[in-house]
């Protein structure tokens, strides 16, 4: 579904002006802009936009932290820092 003219009550979706509330979460999915991307800046997988940004940040954090070992550059330890060295 072609998105032209967005603005912040709705837009023109295929030819027709549409306000944001009237377009169903299945065509939120389908939303594409002129140049082939999404107009809309954050949406789940269920086509419901993000409200609740403060989790989806706090959740990413998570997972970045469970992924990625957090080191200091200089931990004086004596294991091998994955870090560069670089003289001051």
């Amino acid at each position: 579904m072609l998105v032209e003219a967005p603005d912040r009550e709705g837009a023109t979706i295929n030819g027709v002006r549409k306000t944001w509330r009237k377009v169903t979460l299945r065509e939120r999915l389908c939303l594409i802009t002129p140049e082939g991307q999404s107009p809309l800046v954050g949406l789940q997988s269920s086509g419901k936009p993000f409200v609740d940004w403060a989790t989806v940040f706090r959740r990413t954090s998570a997972r970045v932290r469970e992924r990625f070992e957090p080191r200091s550059p200089r931990t004086g330890s004596g294991t091998a820092s994955p870090w560069p060295r670089f003289s001051d």
